[in-house]
């Protein structure tokens, strides 16, 4: 049955977008967990409004029992098993009454946090840096120069292509960093080159060599959504181990020749309920593969880690 269900689902993904490359702010979210402790403390106030209404009635029948078992009329056996009944009522009222104080307590929380992030209100995104980009049967060691010194990265390459490059967008069109990788990794195609974009570095690959894990930055998924879809990248993702094994096959169907999907992690996170694999790819397509782990009914968590994780072996 998890393997169909599974199997319904991702057949669906092509005509599903990304949802959470775009965060909610923090106050989106706050509302959203008022809204849900006021639902809970609603359901608590009903348990101890039911039990309330049911105690006195159990009293009362109590009552009518022991005059009856003064007189004989009731069996020890069920006296006793009155009495357990009335003792669980009471104590189920005790702790609907417990619960319904954890509750407010939650409520009261969550809501002065809301207050507190309302009043601060949420920053507007800063805006991405633009890149002005024009270039003319230029040398690729000319363009190099040019993103280590608009960029700050350093170039960490051995080889360099030998052609030129011509990019002439019309009037002054702007370009964000990621959409100038997007650019230049198309004029890379007849060079056989692909460029890989690091944290503080970057190189120009041959297309015919293996790129290793070593090799690419591992992202967040923010940092993900502002990536080139031409970007290489990896990215670790938690997820329900429940459906590791129908889940992987059909992620790895989704990736391209070069691309990767390493497991991570041992049995005893499995035992836990806890599988974690360390996704290599192309951001555009990494996006879409991770809708698919959003599909399951436990959320794939997305995590940034600057420090390798080592392989299953």
């Amino acid at each position: 049955m998890t393997r169909l269900a599974v199997a319904c689902v991702v057949a669906c993904v092509p005509f599903v977008s990304a949802r959470a490359d775009d965060p909610k702010p923090d106050v989106v979210k706050l509302k959203d967990k008022v809204e849900l402790l006021e639902a809970k403390l609603a359901v608590w106030k009903a348990k101890v409004a039911g039990a309330e209404r049911a105690l006195p009635i159990t009293k009362e029948f109590m009552e009518n029992v022991r005059q009856a078992e003064r007189v004989g009329a009731v069996a020890q056996s069920d006296l006793a098993r009155y009495r357990l009944t009335e003792s669980q009522q009471v104590t189920d009222l005790e702790t609907y009454k417990a619960e319904l104080k954890v509750a407010e307590v939650k409520l009261a929380q969550a809501k002065r946090r809301l207050t507190a992030a309302e009043k601060v209100g949420v920053a507007p995104p800063k805006p991405e840096k633009t890149y002005s980009v024009r270039f003319e049967n230029a040398k690729w060691a000319d363009v190099v120069n040019w993103i280590q010194k608009e960029t700050g990265l350093i170039y960490a390459g051995r080889e360099m292509p030998k052609g030129g490059i011509t990019i002439k967008p019309a009037g002054n069109k702007q370009f964000t960093l990621a959409e100038v990788v997007d650019l230049l990794n198309e004029a890379l195609e007849t060079e056989h080159f692909q460029l890989i974009r690091r944290q503080q570095t970057f190189t120009l690959w041959p297309a015919d060599e293996k790129i290793e894990s070593q090799d690419v930055a591992r992202v967040s998924r923010a940092e993900l959504a502002r990536r080139g879809k031409t970007e290489y990248v990896q990215i670790l993702v938690e997820f329900d181990s429940r459906f590791e094994e129908t889940l992987l096959p059909f992620v790895k169907k989704l990736f391209r020749p070069d691309g990767r999907v390493t497991a991570v992690g041992d049995d005893r996170a499995r035992k836990a309920g806890t599988s974690a694999v360390v996704l290599q790819e192309r951001a555009e397509n990494l996006r879409k593969v991770l809708t698919v782990f959003d599909l399951v009914p436990a959320p794939a968590k997305a995590v940034n880690s600057a420090v390798p994780i080592p392989e299953a072996k």
